[in-house]
């Protein structure tokens, strides 16, 4: 592992983070849909721990959701998208967190904020001090991770443009619906 995503993984594992890395020659292309990197998480939900604990390694999955579908918080949400698929879901109430992984990207030796979710960019700079955020949209493998359960067009946007791009939506006398650690400050609220 390249030492940011050390850094990052020994201060947020187990936890809400997914990183990045270099695909290893021996990982099969059926789990990374044929691409050079992987996605590595470490749940710390208890049930995910001792499952892991118990297997004895890592698993292989997707999330619990439909390609392209929101993922899913609740195991009734999950049986609602996958229906009789699915033979048994672990666990029984809303997950703790309630919100996707954030995602970091450790390719290339640049550390790479892709979705900053409940580990803020705040945070993983006082593990790492040179972070870069995604330009414009995640790439395809991410498609739905910035989508609520009931979606419309929606889009991730760095904190930075954040004023910028609801002030333009609003402008334009359409409706927007702003998901973020703190409100837009200049944008005016409208009232439906």
């Amino acid at each position: 592992m390249p030492p940011v995503a050390e850094a990052v993984a020994d201060k947020f594992w187990p936890g809400p983070l997914t990183l990045i890395l270099p695909k290893a020659e021996n990982v099969n292309d059926i789990v990374t849909g044929g691409q050079d990197s992987i996605g590595i998480r470490v749940p710390s939900h208890p049930i995910a721990q001792q499952l892991l604990n118990a297997f004895g390694g890592g698993i292989a999955a997707p999330s619990a959701n439909r390609y392209g579908a929101p993922e899913s918080h609740k195991p009734e949400h999950v049986r609602d998208e996958l229906g009789d698929a699915v033979k048994v879901i672990l666990g029984r109430r809303r997950f703790a967190i309630g919100l996707e992984s954030t995602i970091v990207s450790c390719l290339d030796n640049q550390a790479r904020l892709l979705r900053p979710v409940f580990i803020t960019r705040s945070q993983l700079e006082q593990v790492w001090v040179h972070w870069r955020s995604a330009d414009g949209l995640l790439g395809a493998w991410a498609i739905g991770h910035c989508t609520m359960r009931h979606r419309r067009r929606s889009k991730c946007v760095d904190s930075d443009d954040l004023e910028v791009r609801a002030g333009e939506i609003v402008a334009r006398d359409e409706k927007v619906a702003v998901l973020a650690m703190r409100p837009p400050l200049q944008t005016q609220r409208h009232m439906t």
